[in-house]
């Protein structure tokens, strides 16, 4: 699996995580100059659906707001992903269901489409929310709106590429890699669609329990209409529940199943059908197999999670693919942040990092 599409289901699971939105809100005035920003958010919060052919595409911030809390409030997880991303996705997801499959990963398009938003459903089954209203919008800075619009742009590339070599059937994933590698940065950038983007800070209601929070999130002028960035969506009390490193956590379960696949193809797997555990501290690895290349894992492991050398992790790995993976800052006390591959309340774990390796280690040994 090259470059591109591994960057491409990395890129999709976290959505353009940034944390400029949570500076903006902590250095806003709470008098007058509250009122001037949510007199600027009034000002892109008017008009009517837009677009025939896209109905998540709005012509205002709030009416795109609205529809997604009402479709996140609905568990529709192919809408809430079609508002969270660029316009006509299918053939994109296709070729990286398409890619999985040729390197022996079976799935399908409804599991990688909910996959890729577990950090945003994750614990909350009866959660409803309600809009109560929107406190201020500001404009993205600089360096967000490249971020954004290179994010963006990098699927819309792909599409065009998909559509230049005739569909999804014509596509060559190692052909991609190549000619999406000589593609200058800025010029990725002009296949996003976006033109502006806004930090917008809302005033939410947990309609089950009551209580009232500040929700966040960014909302992206796309070709016309209105796009959502829902990082924050969830609010302050959510986030306080190490959201991040559960985040992070699936990132780098994703990176070991790309890692391994790639050793798959070398023939440097070894047997694995016993489980074992490979550890950011190579001195607590556990019942490694021989023949079994942690060296070449930890190299690739390196490519597709850039925070290999930051954080605390490990992974637990059997038959081929990973188990379980676990992240946590050494710096800081708290509970690691947990991803299995699945939605069975990972996120609700509460063990720190050691406690969890512990606990796997004991699984292993029976």
């Amino acid at each position: 699996m090259k470059r591109i599409i591994a960057g491409l289901i990395a890129l999709t699971a976290v959505i353009c995580s940034f944390t400029g939105c949570t500076d903006k809100k902590g250095s806003k005035d709470t008098g007058s100059g509250s009122t001037q920003n949510t007199a600027s958010a009034s000002e892109n919060t008017e008009g009517t659906s837009t677009g025939e052919t896209d109905p998540s595409v709005y012509s205002s911030q709030e009416e795109a707001i609205k529809a997604f809390i009402e479709a996140f409030n609905a568990r529709d997880y192919r809408r809430t992903f079609d508002m969270q991303m660029p316009d006509d996705m299918g053939d994109v997801i296709k070729v990286i269901v398409k890619s999985q499959k040729d390197h022996g990963i079976e799935t399908t398009e409804e599991e990688l489409i909910k996959s890729y938003q577990y950090s945003l459903y994750y614990g909350d089954e009866d959660r409803k929310i309600r809009l109560d209203h929107i406190i201020s919008s500001d404009p993205a800075d600089e360096s967000e709106l490249a971020d954004l619009k290179e994010n963006f742009g990098m699927f819309g590339y792909v599409r065009k590429y998909i559509a230049d070599k005739g569909g999804v059937d014509k596509v060559d994933s190692s052909e991609l890699d190549k000619e999406y590698s000589a593609v200058p940065k800025d010029k990725i950038a002009e296949y996003s669609g976006i033109t502006d983007a806004y930090c917008v800070v809302m005033e939410l209601e947990n309609e089950v329990t009551g209580d009232m929070y500040e929700g966040i999130m960014y909302v992206l002028g796309y070709n016309g209409g209105w796009k959502i960035n829902a990082q924050y969506f969830r609010g302050v009390e959510i986030r306080a529940r190490s959201k991040t490193l559960t985040n992070e956590a699936s990132m780098i379960y994703k990176a070991a199943m790309t890692s391994l696949v790639e050793m798959e193809a070398e023939d440097s797997l070894g047997d694995t059908s016993e489980g074992f555990i490979i550890h950011s501290d190579e001195s607590r690895d556990h019942n490694v197999p021989q023949g079994f290349d942690t060296e070449s894992f930890r190299k690739k492991l390196k490519k597709y999670y850039e925070n290999e050398n930051e954080r605390r992790w490990f992974v637990e790995i059997k038959d081929g693919a990973a188990a379980a993976a676990a992240v946590w800052d050494p710096e800081t006390p708290g509970f690691a942040g947990i991803y299995s591959g699945s939605e069975d309340n990972d996120g609700e774990k509460r063990l720190t990092g050691d406690a969890y390796y512990e606990e796997k280690c004991r699984e292993l040994d029976g």
